[in-house]
């Protein structure tokens, strides 16, 4: 096991990287009802806009709710071939659009504006610059709005939204600017993950070091348990050596 594979394991069990990682890939069905992305940090909390890409065949419905009003966007309707913007509690198109603009295997992607008192939908597709196709004026501001996501009329969709920075950003077309807390919190994050990742490395590296001395000490230790034994087996000769010349000279003398 490589020292690299051991302290990406040291950080995951320590749960570091729920800090970087966000799920931003969801799959909804016909049968599964709305899936609420606020649970997951979608939108983040001032933003205005949500950006994000859709493989469906039809029916990918946008929730947008900031009661007492919602607002749902159905994107591909009647077999993708018309798109519209439903308010409830009337529940009729208040703005519709009459193209295709899901794909079955390829990602379209969109974007979804409701500042200013106003609901803006555009296409990034084929090109990134943004194209708007539906727009309705409202009479009203939607605030703290929960978004959910859906496909219950149509086959399975496979969404994926974007990264926002957590900044209340009313363009799209802005430069996101990282506030210094963010700074902050993101180099004291680095440091800490550096920190723990050079005492894992300490603490293997000791662990190595004292296997290496024990193994050491052992050679050593053997070394000098063959040496008092081949000591011993020196003496034993000697001893028999001296013991046979003795013999053999009291047998000289008595003959």
């Amino acid at each position: 096991m490589g020292l690299a594979f051991e302290i990406c394991i040291a950080i995951s069990v320590m749960h570091f990287t729920d800090v970087c990682c966000l799920p931003q890939n969801f799959s909804t069905t016909k049968d599964g009802g709305y899936t609420n992305l606020t649970e997951y940090g979608i939108p983040y909390s001032g933003a205005t806009f949500i950006t994000f890409k859709v493989r469906a065949c039809s029916d990918a419905y946008i929730a947008l709710s900031s009661p007492p009003k919602k607002i749902v966007i159905e994107l591909g309707r009647y077999n993708n071939t018309q798109s519209c913007i439903q308010v409830y509690p009337q529940g009729e198109c208040s703005a519709s659009a009459s193209e295709p603009v899901l794909d079955c295997r390829k990602y379209r992607s969109f974007s979804v504006h409701w500042g200013d008192s106003q609901i803006l939908v555009k296409k990034r597709d084929p090109t990134p610059d943004e194209n708007i196709f539906l727009s309705l004026p409202l009479n009203y501001t939607l605030d703290d709005v929960n978004i959910g996501i859906s496909t219950r009329c149509g086959p399975l969709g496979n969404w994926v939204f974007e990264d926002i920075p957590p900044v209340a950003i009313s363009d799209p077309n802005e430069v996101p600017l990282i506030r210094s807390s963010s700074i902050g919190t993101i180099v004291s994050s680095s440091v800490g993950v550096f920190l723990i990742a050079g005492m894992v490395i300490f603490v293997l590296l000791s662990l190595k070091y004292c296997k290496k001395i024990d193994q050491s000490a052992r050679s050593d230790k053997d070394t000098d348990y063959e040496s008092e034994q081949q000591h011993r087996v020196d003496h034993i000769s000697e001893h028999r050596y001296d013991s046979l010349s003795v013999t053999t000279h009291t047998y000289l003398e008595l003959c």
